[in-house]
This record gives structure tokens, C-alpha cells and sequence, in this order.
């Protein structure tokens, strides 16, 4: 059974928390990989800090202004993750979840337009009864579709819950880097390198006309010529 708790010593280093002050946090409660989702609580209540007790945050979550891509979200524990879109209706203020170059999660504010849209990576893929292909993705979310164009790797942009768009992850395609050293950096594919045996691909990026190499899996297909949405500064 996963306990709805955890020491703050021992929470993801890509956490931006305060460890010391107190002993326990809570475990978000979510299917995206826990150094990449946050609770809600620790959103509202550590990085925005728009309440300062369990009991104000209780509060504000019954008032069903807080939302999630598009979802009212009441549980405290509500993990809230990479891309995720958090939105505080009665503030009219949203924010995307993305990760700065020292690896910590940071919310960058958003306009309504951007708001709606939900870039997802394809981290699996299957025929199930039907013909049909589901498609499951780095968030935990999945998707029956009949198209047979979607690889593992490439990225679909959501826009209201609908497919908007297809990114190939392919040479000349935008990268973000999610893992590694190299955390948030992105550029343009410039070469897939495939290796014998069980090692992983590499790709080699290019940013501002110099090179980098990382595994292919950390990184992120986020758009064609230019993101589909605003990174990190």
C-alpha cells in the first residue's frame, strides 16, 4: 500500500521545497512519475503561496476555483505535473509546469490561449479488440485512436481535450530535454544514433549552432520551427 506521506528529505530533488522546516509532505496522488508531480497543496501552498494552512487550502479547494487542465480539482493530494496546466478561475491567473535547467519544477504564467493546450509524449503502444491503437502517454493518460502514423517517442498537442497536432520526433524537429544534465535545454534533432545490443538510442541536438548528445528517451518533441508553447526563460 503507498503511504499518502513522505519525509522531505527524501522527496525528488526536482522538488523546489523548503526540507527542513517541517518533517512530513504529502505524496501527490497521480500516474506521472512522482519527480516530475507535485500536489496541489504544495502549489498553492509552498510555490504560489496563496494559502498558508491546511485548513485555508481546504477552503479554497471547496470553492471549485481551482482547476487542472481543465479539470475542478478538490483533493489536496492531486498530483499536479510536467505540462500540466493549473488554473485559478477566481484569479483568472494559469500557470504551466515545467522544469528550469537546475531540474526543479517551476509554473511560468500563461495566457487563456495557451491554457488549452496539453503537449503529451507517446510512451507506448498497442492493437487492442477493435483494430484500434491505444496509445499511452508520459502523464499516465491514454488514447484509442485509428491512426497509424503515432510512434512511441512523437508528441501529440491536445487543445481542449482534441488531438491539434502531430510532432514526429524526427531530424529538424524541437526538443525539450527532460532528463539529465541537460535539463531544459532545447534545440533541433540533428542525428538519431542507434546502438547494437540493449543501449538505448542517443540523439545529437544542436543549440545556437553547437552540439549536444543525450539519450534519446529524455527528450520531448515541442514543436517544428518554434514551441508550440512558452518554455522556460
Amino acid at each position: 500500500m503507498v503511504k499518502s506521506h513522505l519525509k522531505r528529505k527524501n522527496a525528488p530533488k526536482t522538488w523546489p521545497i523548503a526540507r527542513k522546516e517541517r518533517k512530513w509532505i504529502i505524496r501527490p496522488l497521480s500516474s506521472q512519475p512522482l519527480e516530475l508531480c507535485m500536489p496541489v497543496s504544495v502549489f498553492l501552498k509552498e510555490i504560489l503561496k496563496i494559502a498558508k494552512t491546511s485548513k485555508e487550502l481546504k477552503t479554497i479547494l471547496n470553492q471549485k476555483i481551482v482547476m487542472v487542465n481543465g479539470k475542478i480539482i478538490k483533493d489536496p493530494k492531486y498530483g499536479v505535473g510536467f505540462m500540466d496546466v493549473l488554473d485559478l478561475t477566481s484569479l483568472k491567473q494559469k500557470y504551466r509546469v515545467l522544469l528550469n535547467k537546475q531540474g526543479k519544477m517551476v509554473i511560468r504564467k500563461i495566457d487563456d490561449k495557451e491554457g488549452s493546450l496539453i503537449p503529451r509524449k507517446i510512451t507506448g503502444k498497442k492493437l487492442i479488440k477493435g483494430g484500434k491503437t491505444q496509445l499511452s502517454f508520459s502523464d499516465g493518460h491514454t488514447l484509442l485512436s485509428d491512426s497509424k502514423e503515432y510512434k512511441v517517442g512523437d508528441t501529440l498537442v491536445f487543445d481542449n481535450g482534441k488531438v491539434k497536432e502531430h510532432l514526429k520526433f524526427e531530424k529538424g524537429a524541437l526538443v525539450l530535454i527532460v532528463y539529465g544534465k541537460q535539463t531544459a535545454m532545447f534545440g533541433k534533432v540533428e542525428e538519431v544514433r542507434s546502438f547494437a545490443g540493449a543501449q538505448p538510442d542517443n540523439i545529437v541536438y544542436s543549440v545556437d549552432g553547437k552540439s549536444y548528445e543525450t539519450r534519446k528517451e529524455y527528450a520531448m518533441v515541442i514543436g517544428k520551427d518554434k514551441p508550440v508553447i512558452a518554455l522556460v526563460e
